[in-house]
């Protein structure tokens, strides 16, 4: 279960980093970090419930 959590930590913190370069293109990321989309959609889900706002750019793109 804690490799599970430490997982989704990196992933977490590996998206905030593309957030402050710019923009994270969903299907780029889950390819980069071999998750789903959906995965990285709900990640970035619970980025913008942490409080960092979240402005979606276009298919694929937040």
């Amino acid at each position: 279960m804690q490799s599970k959590n430490i997982k989704k930590l990196n992933r977490l913190l590996y998206l905030l980093n593309q957030l402050d370069g710019g923009e994270v293109r969903v299907l780029c990321e889950a390819k980069e970090m071999d998750d789903t989309e959906r995965t990285i959609q709900r990640d970035l889900k619970d980025i913008e419930m942490g409080g960092s706002p979240l402005y979606k750019a276009g298919p694929g793109g937040i």
